[in-house]
C-alpha cells in the first residue's frame, strides 16, 4: 500500500511559530504521527527546528514535557515516537534514558548547535573538575580556584554555600547558575573514605547541569540524576566571587 501524501508541506508548517509557541512542538508531533505514514523524516525536521529555536537547555525541557503529555494523553503515539524519535535524537547527539524518558546532550555531536558550550578536547577523561571550572569561566565569567573535585570547596577563592546534612534549606533555594556541584557517584573509581564526592558539575539553570562524564560532555537533568539516592547524591554547592578579569 502506497504511503499517503501529506496535504501540506510538513517541514514548512513545522517551522512556523515553534520559538514563540512551545506547545507547537507537541501539536506538530501529534499531527505527524496521526496523519503521515512516513513520519520519520518529518520528526527529524521538527527536532532540528525546535533545537535551533530553543537552544539545547530549553529543548530538553520542552521535549521532556512532550513525552510527559504523550504518556498521559496519547500513549499509542508515544510508542511510535519512541521508535523513530529515539533514532533521530541519537543522530543529533541526544542520549536516551528509557525509564523516565530523559534525554541528555552529547555536545560533541551537536557541534554547531552548542551555543558556545565548551567541548572537552584536551581534557583528561577523569578530570571533570577541570572541565567544570573552565566551563564556568567561559559561560559565566567566573574564575574558580583550581583543585581536584573533592577539594574544590575547601580551596581558597572558592566557598561552600550548601552542604548535605548540614544546611537547613533545600538545595533548590540556594543553587544558582554558575555554581559548581560536588556529586557523589557510587560507581566512581576515584571514591575513597576521605572523599565525600569525586564528581564535579556546573549548574546552568533551569534544572540542568553541564559535566564531563568519561569521554563525553553532557547536559543532564539534576533532579533526575540525584533521584536515585543509592547511586548519586548531591553533596555540596560551591561558589566563587572572583570573575575572570579580577583573576587575571
Amino acid at each position: 500500500m502506497a504511503a499517503r501524501k501529506p496535504v501540506v508541506s510538513v517541514p514548512g508548517e513545522l517551522s512556523l511559530g515553534i520559538a514563540d509557541k512551545p506547545e507547537n512542538l507537541y501539536k506538530s508531533v501529534i499531527r505527524i504521527m496521526e496523519n503521515y505514514s512516513f513520519y520519520e523524516g518529518y520528526c527529524n525536521e521538527i527536532y532540528v527546528k525546535a533545537l535551533d529555536s530553543y537552544g539545547p537547555i530549553k529543548f530538553l525541557n520542552e521535549h521532556l514535557k512532550l513525552y510527559t503529555d504523550l504518556l498521559r494523553e496519547k500513549p499509542k503515539i508515544l510508542r511510535l515516537l519512541r521508535r523513530t524519535g529515539k533514532k533521530q535524537l541519537e543522530n543529533m547527539g541526544f542520549l536516551f534514558d528509557a525509564p523516565k524518558f530523559e534525554f541528555r546532550i552529547r555536545l560533541d555531536k551537536l557541534k554547531a548547535r552548542t551555543y558556545n558550550l565548551p567541548l572537552i578536547e584536551g581534557i583528561d577523561e577523569r578530570n571533570c573538575a577541570k572541565y567544570a571550572r573552565l566551563s564556568a569561566e567561559k559561560l559565566f565569567g567566573l574564575s574558580y580556584a583550581q583543585a581536584d573535585a573533592w577539594h574544590m570547596g575547601r580551596t581558597p577563592g572558592n566557598y561552600v554555600v550548601w552542604r548535605k546534612n548540614e544546611s537547613k534549606e533545600d538545595y533548590s533555594k540556594i543553587i544558582k547558575p554558575g555554581d559548581l556541584l560536588g556529586i557523589y557517584i557510587r560507581t566512581s573509581p576515584s571514591n575513597r573514605f576521605d572523599r565525600s564526592y569525586t564528581h564535579l558539575a556546573l549548574y546552568l539553570g533551569e534544572g540542568k547541569i553541564l559535566h564531563q562524564f568519561g569521554k563525553e560532555a553532557l547536559i543532564s537533568n539534576l533532579d533526575r540524576l540525584i533521584s536515585n539516592k543509592y547511586y548519586c547524591v548531591l553533596k555540596e554547592i560551591i561558589r566563587t566571587n572572583r570573575i575572570v578579569a579580577e583573576a587575571a
